[in-house]
């Protein structure tokens, strides 16, 4: 899971880079996304095992298999989704 949420974390800084004009501006951004990122990993990692599992209980209210690791899958497909998007439009750019 904490692999998974690093690709879903590489691929948002990615998306960052390309819309940032300089390194700090991107570090600008790349607080709050990080911080989300760490608030996901705290509530599906740290939980994970854990028979007080405040994902499973309060949020999924037990309707779900193993949460955690669908909401540290939905970061990764996400963050991979944007990535290929900017991209693929990066590609189609015309350089002059």
């Amino acid at each position: 899971m904490i692999v998974v949420l690093s690709v879903g974390a590489g691929c948002f800084a990615f998306i960052l880079a390309r819309f940032s004009t300089n390194v700090v501006t991107m570090l600008i951004k790349t607080v709050p996304v990080g911080v989300a990122v760490a608030g996901i990993a705290v509530l599906s990692v740290n939980m994970a095992l854990s028979y007080n599992n405040v994902v499973f209980s309060a949020i999924f209210r037990g309707k779900l298999d193993a949460p955690e690791i669908l909401v540290c899958a939905s970061v990764a497909v996400i963050g991979m989704i944007g990535a290929t998007v900017v991209a693929k439009r990066e590609k189609s750019v015309v350089v002059s």
